[in-house]
């Protein structure tokens, strides 16, 4: 998880399902399309383990970018959308 305090997300990565309903949304704010690419957001499966990493990119990396928290919404998409409320805001 990065810059998590920055942004005002706190993520609890133990609740995660891995539906990756947060990458998609996310993708749909930034290019108003369902996928996953532009997402800045990742929820990577560690096998080993069973368990998720989240990782929320302050700055675009790749074909990721940056979080805005959803400029011009109510609230970030991640944090609406999520069934399992992996994703929330703090200090607001």
């Amino acid at each position: 998880m990065r810059g998590l305090m920055r942004l005002n997300l706190h993520v609890d990565a133990e609740k995660c399902c891995g539906c990756r309903t947060c990458e998609v949304m996310c993708t749909f704010h930034h290019k108003k399309v369902f996928g996953r690419k532009a997402s800045s957001i990742q929820v990577k499966r560690l096998e080993r383990k069973g368990e998720f990493e989240i990782i929320i990119h302050e700055t675009k990396e790749d074909l990721h970018l940056a979080c805005d928290l959803c400029e011009g919404e109510d609230e970030p998409l991640c944090v609406k959308f999520c069934p399992t409320e992996v994703i929330t805001l703090v200090g607001t």
